[in-house]
């Protein structure tokens, strides 16, 4: 997602891996060690990619993504199209923001 002359993607990252970024709860009968490679907005997420929702204007987009995972509240769970893996929290936005930095975190420079 991010343009890759500016910003260096760490993963991939296993589900369990993003879960704990997130904070969240994995769902249902998953499996943790599925990789997902990048995050992307929910219209153009593929298998190996994890996405968000926490707005319901975007309720649509999230019942037909094809993302291989979403990070969502438990009270939208249910809208997810078969075969997504879930991250459950609270905060979804938050967690998405955790999931992203680990994807590209902060740039390290040396010192001087």
């Amino acid at each position: 997602m991010a343009d890759p002359r500016f910003f260096d993607n760490h993963g991939p990252f296993t589900l369990a891996e993003l879960a704990l970024a997130a904070g969240g709860v994995i769902s249902g009968d998953c499996d943790v060690n599925q990789l997902f490679h990048d995050v992307a907005p929910l219209s153009s997420a593929g298998y190996g990619e994890i996405s968000f929702l926490d707005n319901r204007k975007y309720l649509p987009e999230f019942e037909t993504s094809t993302a291989g995972a979403c990070i969502v509240s438990p009270a939208l769970a249910s809208r997810a199209p078969n075969g997504m893996m879930l991250i459950l929290t609270d905060q979804p936005y938050k967690a998405y923001a955790m999931v992203a930095r680990k994807f590209y975190p902060p740039p390290s420079y040396p010192a001087g």
